[in-house]
């Protein structure tokens, strides 16, 4: 069960809920003009560990494997930069 916290004092080791926004391209090749009229931002949500974080950006991990306790390996990870995002919520593992 994962409880969430209003704490937005983001550090290493914890586990957040980010909503983003991000650019969204056309497809490949080529496309009428038309096709590329009223689009929008895409909005994205995301939940990992934070594995890094500077003053532009956070590195969240949705898969870490641990040797004796310690990370090791990572399945997959998206930086984001903090001017992007929309909302955040740490998240807290609970028994």
């Amino acid at each position: 069960r994962l409880l969430i916290s209003d704490e937005m004092t983001m550090k290493v080791g914890d586990i957040y809920f980010i909503k983003w926004e991000d650019s969204q391209g056309c497809p490949m090749g080529w496309a009428a003009f038309d096709d590329c009229k009223n689009r929008s931002l895409a909005i994205i949500e995301s939940v990992g560990w934070v594995s890094q974080i500077d003053e532009r950006a956070v590195t969240l991990t949705p898969n870490i494997a641990t040797n004796n306790g310690e990370p090791n390996c990572v399945s997959g990870f998206v930086t984001i930069p903090k001017s992007a995002i929309l909302k955040k919520k740490k998240l807290r593992l609970s028994a």
